[in-house]
C-alpha cells in the first residue's frame, strides 16, 4: 500500500464527530462520554490551532 497523508484539519474534523456519539461500550477502565468528548476536543483544538470547532 501507498503513502497516506493525512491533514491536521481532517483529523481534528473526525475527532470533533465524537460529539454525535451517544453512549460508548463498557470499558475496562471507566470512562464516561463527556470525558471521551472532552479529550477529543482537546486534542482536536490543538492539532489545528482551533480552527475546528
Amino acid at each position: 500500500m501507498g503513502e497516506v497523508d493525512f491533514t491536521p484539519i481532517l483529523v481534528g474534523a473526525d475527532m470533533m464527530k465524537t460529539e454525535e456519539f451517544d453512549f460508548i461500550p463498557r470499558m475496562n477502565v471507566p470512562l464516561a462520554l463527556t470525558e471521551l468528548q472532552e479529550f477529543f476536543k482537546k486534542a482536536a483544538r490543538e492539532m489545528t490551532g482551533e480552527l475546528v470547532e
